[in-house]
């Protein structure tokens, strides 16, 4: 179990559980944090060099404190 950061060495590899962004959570965090109309308005989107809707970068890095709770250990490397 890893428990401190002098436990991690080179080439540990995890794997957590998988999560879908739903467009209304994109559009919720989106509102309160980051709001640019390719989070907010998917025909503006569409407009856009990301050819439509895009979650904001901070919505999956705020996403991650919660990650290690369901994260499991890789067998292999150590």
């Amino acid at each position: 179990m890893i428990e401190w950061f002098d436990d991690l060495v080179l080439g540990l590899r995890f794997k957590s559980a998988e999560q879908q962004i739903t467009r209304e959570e994109i559009k919720r965090f989106a509102e309160e944090f980051d709001p640019q109309p390719y989070h907010l308005d998917e025909t503006a989107a569409e407009r856009t060099p990301l050819n439509g809707l895009a979650a904001s970068g901070w919505h999956p890095i705020a996403l991650v404190p919660r990650r290690p709770r369901n994260i499991r250990r890789l067998r292999g490397k150590s």
